[in-house]
């Protein structure tokens, strides 16, 4: 596209965009070009009055510790790797039957030594 700017053959644009649905209007846009990385997006985009959803590329261990630990505690629902590993793993109980999709829920610290969360 012409407004993208050009390197090579192949240029692009990411616009990370964090909506207010019920609202039906954008909150904040944050405009790069394809070649950053979509996790130095997610604290600009991280706002505790809402909640993160995120596909893998912002899933940092670290990450969801402080997000669990700030003043503001930023709840998110971000997709794992499929290499993830979980440690500690404790089974959850459903108190009410649940005919969804969910093949597994448990709590457990994600990750291995030396990228373990501090939480669960």
């Amino acid at each position: 596209m012409p407004w993208a700017p050009l390197s090579g053959k192949k240029s692009g644009l990411k616009l990370h965009v964090a909506l207010l649905a019920s609202e039906h209007r954008l909150h904040h846009v944050e405009e790069t070009d394809a070649k950053t990385h979509d996790a130095r997006l997610a604290e600009p985009l991280s706002d505790p009055r809402f909640i993160v959803v995120a596909d893998r590329a912002y899933g940092k261990h670290a990450r969801f510790d402080a997000y669990d630990t700030a003043d503001s505690r930023q709840f998110f629902v971000i997709r794992l790797r499929d290499t993830t590993r979980f440690q500690d793993v404790v089974p959850r109980n459903r108190k009410k039957p649940f005919g969804g999709s969910i093949e597994q829920d448990f709590t457990c610290r994600i990750g291995q030594t030396y990228s373990l969360t501090q939480r669960r």
